[in-house]
């Protein structure tokens, strides 16, 4: 059955929202839903579950549509991102939307059966809280867009942690982009409970809420939801 059959049957299944980001330039890109609990796979792409709302997505004929998407910035996992990354403006956001019965590894997976894309690239940050982020969008027909900075977006922080020095018995930091704690707490990259000659950052959200708190405002430098 074509989705346009499922859209018109009398008790269609919930639809699933799926969203993707793309940085320009730097062909690195995240997929995210608010439909599931869990990762979920369509046309080989992975969307990890992420708490996310969007408004305004209703085509206006007058004038192009400028909708908005909060998502979720709970432990402030997305904060050091927007300070890196320029607030990832000009970040293009797809959306789309299909059937559970469609995803991969259903019976019925077919990557062909989904409504058509909505395209749009992020105009700027209207809310930055610990809560939530949130995003005006505008389509490609409305206005330039703007360039993300060229850099590559990695999952794990890109800050470089201490080292051991066991010569001097003192910790060495460095001069370059160095992590900023300094705490007399001490894990592996296993984030276990660990000792100074071991003191190993995780570089994961985890090994920086070990360290500062988890109701801390985190210095983590990596963007949790990019591609593997």
């Amino acid at each position: 059955m074509p989705i346009t059959e499922d859209i018109q049957s009398l008790a269609p299944e919930a639809r699933i929202t799926l969203w993707r980001i793309e940085m320009p330039e730097e062909g690195i890109d995240q997929g995210f839903t608010s439909s599931a609990s869990s990762t979920i796979q369509f046309d080989g792409v992975d969307y990890d579950p992420l708490p996310i709302e969007g408004k305004g997505f209703g085509q206006d004929s007058k004038s192009p549509p400028r909708p908005t998407i909060a998502v979720s910035n709970v432990g402030s996992l997305y904060t050091a991102a927007l300070f890196q990354f320029n607030n990832l403006l000009g970040a293009k956001i797809t959306r789309f939307e299909t059937f559970k019965k469609y995803l991969d590894g259903e019976a019925a997976a077919d990557p062909t059966q989904k409504l058509p894309d909505r395209i749009y690239y992020i105009n700027r940050k209207v809310r930055h809280d610990r809560e939530a982020v949130e995003f005006e969008l505008i389509s490609g027909l409305d206005g330039t867009r703007r360039q993300v900075p060229s850099r590559i977006i990695g999952r794990k922080c890109d800050l470089i942690y201490r080292t051991w020095d066991p010569d001097e018995e003192e910790f060495v930091y460095s001069s370059v982009e160095p992590c900023p704690y300094s705490g007399t707490s001490y894990f592996d990259d296993n984030d276990n409970i660990s000792t100074q000659a071991n003191d190993c950052c995780s570089k994961t959200p985890d090994g920086c809420a070990k360290r500062f708190g988890a109701n801390a405002q985190l210095p983590f430098r990596g963007f949790p939801g990019a591609a593997r």
